[in-house]
């Protein structure tokens, strides 16, 4: 008899495999860091709650809060663990907030927040952001994993500008509260500091009268101070001839 031909053994059957699905992007203007309004988007939010206020007769007031000495934590931490205090001052903030404030709350850029709050005067809203400054420095955030945890000690200074009272919109304002903030800052951080109110004293000799009343015109219908145009108007007269 003729031998039996062997049989061909199967080459064992392959595995598909399965790719892991992608992480999902997040929206265009939203920070990936923190989940809030960034920057352009931060500002676009600011700016319609600011004008509806205005269309509805509410008083509103805008806020800028800046993480104390945050290059100091992340000189201190590294990148990854000065991504999470950024990301665990977000959600202290929300937190303060609550849920309908918290909804104008965005991040400017940097370690630096912003936030409108409708329907309160600056002196409630000084109160509000007094509670929300001890809440992020109520105790110190855990950022890292595993045996690169760590405890880091934060703090946040704010800047708090009033609309009508310090600016009809949200240039007038960011500009009011940056300059309360670099106050705040200069006190030692940690602390709330309202914009400062001006007095400007135009003198016939530096503007012709038609200028003169032209200026208190448009500031009464704008509800803004003259100090606050004529502040705007020498920032584009800077930007105009800076580079010249």
């Amino acid at each position: 008899m003729a031998p039996k031909a062997a049989k061909k053994k199967r080459a064992p059957a392959r595995r598909k495999r399965t790719r892991a699905a992608p992480e999902k992007a997040p929206p265009a203007g939203e920070c990936p860091l923190t989940g809030l309004p960034y920057r352009r988007r931060a500002r676009r939010r600011w700016e319609a709650a600011l004008e509806e206020a205005l269309e509805r007769g509410e008083a509103a007031v805008f806020a800028l809060i800046d993480i104390d000495e945050f290059a100091r934590h992340a000189q201190e931490l590294g990148a990854e663990r000065a991504d999470a205090v950024l990301r665990g001052v977000a959600d202290r903030l929300r937190e303060a907030l609550g849920e309908a404030a918290a909804a104008n709350l965005g991040r400017l850029a940097g370690d630096c927040y912003g936030v409108v709050l409708r329907g309160v005067e600056v002196e409630e809203a000084l109160g509000l952001l007094e509670r929300v400054r001890g809440a992020v420095s109520r105790a110190p955030l855990r950022v890292g994993r595993g045996v690169r945890k760590r405890q880091a000690a934060v703090a946040v200074s704010v800047g708090v500008a009033g609309l009508r009272r310090d600016g009809a919109d949200l240039r007038a304002l960011l500009v009011a509260a940056q300059g309360a903030l670099r106050r705040a800052k200069a006190l030692g951080g940690n602390r709330c500091a309202l914009a400062e109110r001006e007095r400007m004293t135009l003198k016939s000799s530096y503007y012709p009268g038609h200028q003169l009343a032209e200026l208190k015109q448009l500031a009464r219908e704008l509800g803004v101070k003259e100090a606050v145009l004529l502040r705007e108007a020498l920032d584009d007269l800077f930007l105009k001839y800076k580079d010249r």
